[in-house]
């Protein structure tokens, strides 16, 4: 063998010790790569799928390899590599290679083709289960800079739970493609299958580039179509209908019935634009969904039952349900730890920066009244520099410090008033100027909201009034200049 081949030796075994480690029982999968049995390990007697493929010696160790990364891979949506090896075939310059995976009872092309048989619908709960868990795989995968490129219902594994209720696997990396850095190509690697290839893929004398992540984002628009209207459409139909609509989707899914509402719309749209600098990315779909789900789960409680729920998630990308609410995003040891959304039950939503369970570093925050905060969070609270948004139309923007405005800052209220100045515990207090929307102007100290202290007061005729201030009441005069008359007084009482 040649020296390429060392880093991968340790790999290598014969058929003999092969079938020393693992019964085999059924023929579960047969296609052009190989086939895939269900197997039991003799010693652990765990039950397994191991996978076979062949290939020409020249394509062994780049084939191996592409599968290998996967072995380091791990999230409750991506199938689970546990062994890999490869041997010899008994064919001149051929070679076997094996891959131990997660044994999976079904996959969503079997499902999609008994609600067919039974000309029935997949409930909505089911299609948002299957879609937000096909979603959380692809996050995972593109955030290891993992474009899919074959994403299709019979790579969509189903997992059975003990609650008989599915967890979705995405399986079968033959054709993925890890692009680093870059997301779009012009050198065009054409994979996957026609009938969910966008526009560029069956177009490439036009297009002349691609996103491979925005194709996996197309084939889970098309997926995520035949989950909602199944069985009044085939995939055979959506192929046709998008040549004869020059892939303008939108007016296709306009016309089917029946609607869905205007949420999961508008996504699907979306999801199928035309072009893929339209399409959204993985974590753009997981806050549409999330806190569209947050709004179901408020009316029925038990939307999510079939999403991965029942996991107590690790390290990683998962969603969990808390007793006020919703989480989707990262976590490490066990706890909310890097970027997430936390849907309240009051409708509440948090999107940001977590640390150890806590919302910290940057985030926003939208109130279930339509009140709006952005900046920076400390142990759950609003500390540092931030802008809140009233529904009134009132802004802050300026220092918190545990979620009231403390520091400098500025404050526009509706009605064009406007203060810049000092804070204290959500008042105006310290050395701050005031405008009226009118052109009047006070300069000078605040305690507790009000003018209290030195203060100046310039009206917008030009008056000046100057001196000390209490409540808001100007109570001793020390300097006054009256424009219209050209009179300086001063007066100390």
């Amino acid at each position: 063998m040649m020296n390429k081949f060392d880093d991968i030796k340790q790999y290598e075994i014969d058929e003999q010790e092969l079938n020393k480690k693992f019964k085999f029982y059924d023929l579960i999968g047969k296609g052009a790569y190989g086939e895939v049995y269900k197997v039991s390990n003799l010693q652990t007697r765990k039950i397994f799928a191991l996978k076979y493929c062949s290939c020409q010696e020249n394509e062994l160790y780049d084939n191996f390899k592409q599968e290998l990364q996967f072995m380091e891979y791990s999230d409750e949506n991506v199938i689970k590599y546990h062994e890999m090896y490869f041997s010899k075939d008994s064919f001149p310059n051929k070679y076997k290679y094996y891959i131990v995976m997660d044994h999976c009872e079904s996959d969503l092309q079997k499902k999609i083709d008994e609600q067919n048989q039974k000309k029935e619908p997949f409930s909505q709960q089911q299609a948002y289960s299957y879609m937000f868990q096909i979603i959380s795989g692809l996050h995972y995968l593109h955030e290891k800079n993992i474009a899919y490129r074959d994403l299709k219902p019979s790579n969509i594994l189903l997992k059975k739970q003990n609650n008989d209720q599915y967890i979705v696997k995405l399986a079968d990396f033959g054709t993925t493609k890890n692009v680093q850095k870059q997301t779009v190509f012009t050198d065009l690697s054409i994979q996957g299958t026609i009938y969910y290839w966008p526009y560029e893929l069956l177009n490439t004398h036009q297009t002349k580039s691609i996103n491979y992540f925005k194709q996996d984002i197309y084939s889970l628009g098309i997926i995520s179509l035949l989950l909602f209207y199944t069985p009044t459409i085939s995939i055979e139909n959506i192929f046709e209908q998008n040549q004869i609509s020059n892939y303008e989707m939108e007016i296709y899914i306009d016309k089917i019935r029946p609607q869905l509402d205007h949420t999961t719309m508008s996504l699907m749209k979306k999801l199928t634009a035309k072009t893929y600098q339209q399409r959204p990315q993985t974590k753009e779909i997981i806050s549409v969904l999330t806190k569209y789900k947050g709004q179901i789960i408020q009316q029925t409680k038990c939307i999510l039952r079939a999403f991965k729920l029942n996991m107590e998630p690790q390290n990683g990308f998962y969603q969990k349900i808390y007793s006020n609410g919703v989480y989707v995003g990262d976590f490490i040891d066990g706890k909310r730890t890097g970027k997430g959304i936390f849907t309240l039950n009051n409708g509440d939503i948090y999107e940001g920066d977590w640390v150890d369970d806590k919302m910290t570093g940057k985030g926003i925050f939208k109130r279930n009244n339509r009140d709006v905060y952005k900046g920076d969070f400390i142990d759950g609270k609003q500390t540092g520099k931030g802008i809140y948004t009233w529904n009134n139309g009132d802004v802050y923007e300026g220092d918190w410090v545990d979620s009231k405005m403390t520091g400098k800052g500025i404050y526009f209220w509706n009605n064009r008033n406007v203060y810049k100045g000092d804070f204290v515990d959500d008042k105006k207090t310290g050395k701050g100027k005031y405008f009226w929307n009118n052109g009047d102007v006070y300069e000078g100290d605040f305690i507790d909201g009000k003018q209290t202290g030195k203060g100046i007061l310039t009206l917008n005729n030009g008056d000046v009034y100057e001196g000390d201030w209490v409540d808001n009441e100007l109570t001793r005069i020390i300097f006054t200049f009256l424009k219209n008359c050209e009179l300086l007084l001063r007066r100390i009482f």
